[in-house]
């Protein structure tokens, strides 16, 4: 079973390296130099108003946790509008697939 979750896990990392800056990385590995770093906008609304965030998700690595795989790494960058400010350095884990029902 464990194997069988192991080989998913890399076929998983292997189909998302085009899309990650042709890197393909096997769960629980560290990306060479700094991981892989995609932009991050979006818009919302908080109880004060209209909030915008511009920033970088910088993929450190890849984590098996309950059959599911996850993008491990750090947000950061401005958050203006109603509130404002910078962030820095946050730790977030973005789950990709549930390697369980990645067919197989």
């Amino acid at each position: 079973m464990k194997t069988n979750m192991n080989r998913r896990v890399g076929m998983t990392a292997v189909a998302l390296a085009p899309a990650l800056g042709g890197i393909a990385a096997k769960a629980g590995t560290a990306l060479a130099a700094g991981g892989v770093a995609f932009p991050v906008n979006f818009a919302g609304t908080s109880a004060l108003g209209a909030v915008n965030f511009a920033g970088t998700y910088a993929i450190q690595k890849f984590e098996l946790r309950s059959n599911k795989i996850y993008a491990v790494g750090t947000l950061a960058g401005q958050v203006t509008g109603a509130v404002a400010g910078t962030v820095s350095g946050l730790a977030a884990s973005i789950p990709l697939l549930d390697a369980a029902s990645s067919g197989d």
